[in-house]
């Protein structure tokens, strides 16, 4: 027996889903599919339907998509902000901030090299701008550093597939003043923070759309379990 009927054997599956799962568990992973599996089953005692796994990675997949639509956003504008400083700074600060106390292969001394930075570096070069807040147009928050952090490891969960769901290294991040817990929604809520008003509101709906049934022909059966919905309305 392999791997793939060893997992079967776990769940419970009508036979009508058989092919779309032997070939879901080749392409998406049998450890992804055992990760929602087995965090299905510490809900509850009866055995987890198929259709369930395959309902939670598809949420999970829908979910990733509009945070990638988003969060590519504020990349964008991050990148902006720190290319238009570069371009418009004195010497002094340009010296100061994007080539003093940096070893050699750090050193940013033209706009290409800006735009090779992956997000983490860019966000740290973007915190190092005086009163880079005010140039963001960001509201006072004097979190706002660990809430980037936060929005770091979110983009990359995002960016790199990770089953967002379950994924565990979230950071804490603050909203209202109040640190919240480093789960995926409050680390949503704070990547809402950093969005035009009407981006933000446009980003809520389509998150708590999510879990809406829209299958569409041949999908296996849409049976989301509550547990894992998301609501964002706050």
């Amino acid at each position: 027996m392999d791997r793939i009927d060893e997992f079967l054997n776990t769940i419970d599956i009508l036979p009508n889903e058989l092919e779309n799962a032997k070939r879901d568990l080749f392409s998406k992973g049998i450890e992804n599919h055992k990760e929602i599996r087995d965090a299905l089953y510490s809900f509850r005692s009866k055995k987890v339907k198929y259709s369930e796994i395959a309902s939670a990675y598809r949420y999970d997949k829908r979910i990733r998509l509009v945070l990638y639509k988003y969060i590519s956003y504020i990349e964008e504008f991050f990148r902006a902000r720190v290319v238009d400083f570069f371009v418009e700074c004195s010497n002094d600060e340009k010296s100061e901030i994007f080539i003093k106390k940096k070893k050699p292969h750090d050193k940013i001394k033209t706009v290409d090299e800006i735009y090779t930075l992956d997000f983490n570096n860019l966000s740290a070069l973007l915190m190092k701008i005086p009163n880079f807040e005010s140039l963001c147009k960001f509201p006072p928050n004097e979190h706002i550093k660990q809430n980037i952090k936060a929005l770091i490891v979110l983009r990359n969960a995002v960016m790199h597939n990770r089953f967002l769901q379950f994924f565990n290294s979230y950071k804490h991040c603050f909203y209202n003043g109040a640190k919240q817990e480093a789960k995926l929604r409050y680390n949503i809520i704070n990547m809402m923070q950093f969005l035009p008003i009407e981006a933000a509101q446009k980003c809520k709906l389509e998150i708590n759309k999510c879990k809406n049934y829209k299958n569409t022909q041949g999908d296996v059966k849409w049976t989301l379990p509550k547990e894992l919905y998301i609501d964002l309305d706050i």
